[in-house]
């Protein structure tokens, strides 16, 4: 167990370090598992010491991109919006069991970029649910089934949810996934028949990017899934929209993390601040540790009327 409320900004400024120090530091960053639990900000002052660069790139390594972020030059000009930027990437996170923040490749910035909206692969119980937006339902965190707008966020979601953080980046095998495997999207048809996702107040918008598996979208078909033909690439299906008509209760879900001006993700916080009347804020609460596996993937179960996680 472990307690937060916001994870920790670990703001960094190193000149030099001894090979002991090295050592030291390589076995904590090795047993703690700092892009979850916090995020390390690191400013370089003296790149030509290869032990010290090695050290605060192996610090910075972020596995969901698969390279070093927030790790700063002491020369550079834009240093301090850099670290003006670094901090706001710092308060935005997914918490409270929500899954994980998806990245992209900032073009202008030429660097990842958190984004403030968490993904998790979610399996309930099919029999109960007669629509794709009720496997997505929580009481304490706004969720709808995730959408796919860009060829770069299907590829990142293949290395993610697929090549799980920490284990071989190697060649991908989406079977992996074993029975939860395949899961819905977002995508479905809106009352025009026209292919669109849903915003998290349920309102829709057109699906620009698609990526339709031969012989797709079927006539009859108005929701669709992702699947995959080769075991290594998603592909879209299209499926039926009754989970408990299909027996599919497996989902792609989405809700928004939490950020500079929202505590949306930790659900006791989001309460508050809904709920002028709830008292004192509250304090800082156990929480599980998961795995980062367990971050991406969660069964869900109807108790007591109320959808919780139960795995």
């Amino acid at each position: 167990m472990y307690y937060y409320m916001r994870p920790t900004a670990m703001l960094i400024f190193a000149a030099y370090i001894d090979p002991v120090t090295v050592q030291n530091v390589t076995a904590l960053v090795e047993s703690v598992d700092f892009f979850d639990d916090g995020t390390p900000i690191t400013v370089n002052f003296n790149t030509a010491n290869q032990g010290l660069t090695n050290m605060l790139n192996m610090i910075t390594f972020n596995q969901y991109v698969n390279t070093s972020m927030y790790n700063f030059m002491g020369s550079s000009g834009t240093l301090t919006r850099d670290l003006e930027w670094a901090m706001l990437q710092a308060n935005c996170y997914c918490g409270d069991d929500w899954g994980t923040n998806t990245y992209h490749f900032n073009t202008t910035l030429n660097r990842w970029q958190k984004n403030a909206e968490c993904m998790i692969l979610s399996l309930s119980d099919s029999s109960v649910n007669t629509n794709v937006t009720q496997l997505c339902a929580d009481y304490d965190h706004p969720e709808i089934p995730g959408y796919v707008l860009t060829k770069e966020r299907e590829t990142w979601l293949e290395n993610n949810l697929f090549d799980f953080p920490g284990e071989s980046r190697g060649k991908r095998d989406v079977k992996d996934l074993g029975t939860n495997y395949p899961f819905y999207l977002g995508l479905h048809k809106n009352n025009n028949s026209q292919w669109t996702w849903w915003n998290y107040d349920l309102t829709e918008f057109p699906a620009m990017y698609l990526n339709w598996a031969p012989g797709h979208p079927q006539a009859g078909d108005n929701c669709a899934i992702a699947d995959s033909n080769d075991g290594q690439h998603l592909v879209w299906k299209s499926y039926g929209c009754d989970p408990s008509m299909t027996g599919l209760g497996f989902s792609l879900c989405q809700g928004p993390a939490c950020d500079a001006t929202t505590t949306i993700c930790c659900a006791d916080c989001y309460y508050c601040e809904v709920n002028p009347n709830c008292g004192i804020f509250p304090k800082k609460k156990a929480i599980k540790k998961r795995s980062k596996k367990d971050r991406l993937i969660r069964k869900m179960a109807k108790v007591n009327g109320r959808m919780v996680r139960v795995a």
